[in-house]
């Protein structure tokens, strides 16, 4: 199969996977050929993974982001080997900014996460990929340190928790896409670098958003830091994004019957994040450095009706129209 730059749609440039969902993984590698020995093929090529946005090339061949072409070592018109895989699931993954601009990002960790879950289907160490920013004339580059549990992973549908590191190799963020972390971070602070431990080091980032944004309405879960979206729930668009579906659901019952089943397993089963410090998760749980007892399923059914009873009003409520006190909802989401 021979390789071909995809650059007809600006979108393909930063791996763009909208037009097929991907639970498809493939491998890519330089194919071994007659003229091309494999002692030669490993010194200069790497297997990247990535999802498919669409199939519409011509027969034997294969359309690569340049992005990817780079990071796999390929060039356009090379004979590639497209492998489809099953990596396991992503637990951790730590990645380091390539461009010192990133410094400069407001609220570099939403930017990252958002396009993780639009573009990337997997990840693998060594590999580099570029996130689109605002204004920014050029995209960010970031590249994949370390993972876990092994050194490719799938991150669709799955809690992943990441360290970000800047150019200068500073911890910047802990979390995305998964609970918080009770693992502790280095933030250069005036003079001397300090150690702070995660739930901290989000609490500080609130306060700051909160003060470049004193009109800003922060997400219902309390698990998260980001601002409210316009939805039923009063979660971010990160957190409701799980618990969205199409179906027809005036009186909101089969959202809240999906926020009950997601939390009673979240409860009783757990994130399955070993990174989980959520006392509302059973992962979180068996985490603690206490001695705290699971949850029965009993116990866990109990948790959850204050919960529902404060969405209860969701029922009767007008299209747009929550009459919902979102302040006294205690929802601890691992999202």
């Amino acid at each position: 199969m021979a390789v071909g730059a995809d650059d007809d749609v600006s979108d393909h440039a930063f791996g763009s996977s909208e037009q097929l969902p991907s639970p498809l993984i493939f491998r890519l590698t330089r194919r071994v050929t007659a003229s091309l020995p494999r002692q030669s093929e490993q010194a200069s090529s790497t297997a990247v993974y990535c999802g498919v946005r669409e199939f519409s090339c011509d027969e034997d061949c294969v359309a690569i982001p340049e992005w990817l072409l780079q990071t796999a070592g390929l060039a356009v018109g090379e004979p590639v080997a497209v492998e489809f895989v099953r990596p396991e699931k992503g637990l951790f993954a730590q990645l380091q900014a390539l461009d010192s601009a990133a410094a400069s990002v407001g609220d570099l960790r939403a930017i990252l996460e958002a396009h993780m879950r639009s573009n990337l289907t997997a990840l693998s160490v060594g590999e580099t990929f570029r996130v689109p920013v605002g204004d920014m004339d050029q995209p960010l580059s970031f590249s994949v340190v370390a993972l876990e549990p092994l050194g490719a992973v799938d991150i669709v549908d799955t809690d992943l928790s990441v360290d970000i590191l800047q150019a200068d190799g500073v911890v910047v963020d802990g979390q995305i896409g998964g609970a918080h972390s009770g693992n502790t971070m280095s933030e250069l602070v005036p003079g001397t670098p300090c150690t702070i431990d995660v739930q901290t080091h989000m609490r500080l980032h609130e306060m700051k958003e909160q003060s470049a944004r004193a009109n800003m309405v922060p997400c219902v879960n309390r698990e998260c830091i980001r601002e409210r979206a316009d939805n039923p729930l009063g979660l971010c668009g990160i957190c409701f994004g799980p618990l969205y579906s199409g179906q027809y659901d005036p009186d909101h019952q089969k959202l809240l019957k999906r926020l009950a089943r997601n939390l009673h397993a979240q409860l009783t089963s757990g994130c399955g994040s070993k990174r989980c410090h959520n006392m509302h998760c059973a992962s979180g749980r068996a985490n603690s450095s206490a001695e705290v007892a699971p949850l029965s399923h009993t116990e866990a059914a109990a948790m959850l009706v204050p919960i529902l009873r404060a969405y209860a009003p969701l029922a009767t409520a007008t299209k747009g129209h929550f009459a919902i006190d979102y302040s006294g909802i205690d929802l601890h989401l691992c999202v």
